[in-house]
């Protein structure tokens, strides 16, 4: 439950959906006792997965008893879910948000430096682009362009540097492309979940490398096998290879800004900061 929201979620199997309609039942009768009704209309059921059971839930409404309409889509905490997990209508929100931002900037500005256009750009539009990407990193080649579209854009605004291919622009600005903001917030999550600076279990997500292999860092992590795309790509396993080839010296930082600092001079003077 979050403020005015409340969710319910489980793995639905042999029992055909039986736990998780006694927890909708639960759900609804302390609401009953509390007299916090649910709204029936606003209320839905989104299956995931390919061999989900598609099973009906209902909810007691006066005497009868009212299927809880299915839905493809949800917004949670900011970001929108899809039946997939493709997250392809999050980006578009995101990315239309973001480039009206830009027509904003653009009409209100007559002339941008790049100073200006470096404070305007960090604080009003690449933060949207940002939002929890650690939940919704785009891993198909449509929604990456997309994305970066937004910044390649945006760096277009400054006068002097329209003639510069984009990694030019990128380069004189000391800006980074946004897939690489993206897998530098990876691996800052990361380094927050393995060393306790975010409260959350790290077995639930991690299993630690016990190869006995003393090549690298003590952090190691193993991957485990994965066969679909939407695993492959989720948080937890694509952050291993990347965690794993860190030097010993940036996944040892004894903060959050020491590892930031330590990472973004390992990376210092790779063109791959600034390509994609």
């Amino acid at each position: 439950m979050f403020a005015d929201d409340t969710k319910l979620y489980g793995t639905v199997d042999k029992d055909k959906g039986a736990s998780l309609q006694n927890d909708v039942n639960t759900l609804q009768d302390w609401s009953d006792k509390w007299q916090l009704k649910f709204n029936i209309d606003k209320c839905k059921v989104i299956h995931y997965g390919n061999h989900n059971p598609n099973v009906e839930y209902h909810m007691q409404i006066g005497e009868q008893q009212t299927q809880i309409k299915e839905g493809t889509e949800e917004k949670d905490l900011g970001v929108t879910f899809q039946q997939d997990l493709k997250y392809t209508q999050h980006i578009t929100t995101k990315v239309n948000k973001a480039n009206s931002t830009l027509g904003l900037i653009k009409r209100t500005f007559q002339y941008i430096d790049k100073d200006v256009f470096l404070y305007l750009y960090k604080a009003l539009v690449r933060p949207s682009l940002e939002y929890a990407n650690a939940v919704w990193s785009p891993y198909l080649r449509k929604d990456i362009d997309k994305v970066e579209k937004v910044q390649r854009r945006a760096t277009k605004l400054i006068p002097e540097l329209t003639s510069k291919t984009y990694q030019e622009r990128l380069k004189e600005l000391k800006l980074p492309t946004l897939a690489h903001r993206r897998r530098r917030g990876d691996m800052i999550q990361t380094f927050k979940i393995l060393h306790g600076f975010d409260k959350i279990s790290v077995q639930d997500l991690f299993t630690q490398d016990s190869s006995g292999r003393t090549r690298g860092h003590n952090w190691k992590l193993s991957k485990n096998t994965a066969i679909t795309t939407v695993r492959t790509t989720s948080f937890t396993h694509r952050v291993i290879n990347d965690w794993n080839s860190l030097p010993s010296s940036v996944v040892n930082a004894k903060t959050v800004y020491d590892f930031k600092k330590k990472y973004d001079q390992h990376w210092d003077g790779s063109d791959s900061v600034f390509t994609y």
